[in-house]
């Protein structure tokens, strides 16, 4: 399970790698705009992140899952969901669904 906990970890580090002014989840003319903070939260394995994606501008903090929707499950299910390779019913989701809509409509790998 640690592998998927890492998946997770790893993929937001891609984020930041990428730094300011790149927007490399979402490579067309219209980056991505969350319309709010998006926490996610493994319940298997020890595992939290917060992500604000607002347009070219991102923030990912790792150890809160404090967001305004926080999708949270099984961390193999949870990073799958980030990768928009499994629909969002394989996790669950609380606060503003809204904003986990447009992670699925508008995040692409």
């Amino acid at each position: 399970m640690a592998w998927n906990r890492e998946g997770a970890g790893a993929l937001l580090e891609v984020l930041k790698a990428a730094g300011e002014g790149t927007p490399v989840w979402n490579w067309s003319p219209d980056p991505a705009d969350l319309g709010g903070t998006l926490g996610i939260a493994c319940d298997d394995v020890p595992g939290e992140w917060l992500i604000r994606l607002a347009g070219t501008e991102s923030t990912e903090t790792r150890g809160s899952a404090d967001g305004d929707a926080v999708v949270h499950g099984r961390a193999s299910d949870v990073l799958l969901f980030l990768y928009n390779r499994v629909a969002v019913s394989r996790v669950a989701v609380r606060g503003d669904e809204s904003i986990v809509q447009r992670w699925t409509t508008h995040v692409r790998w």
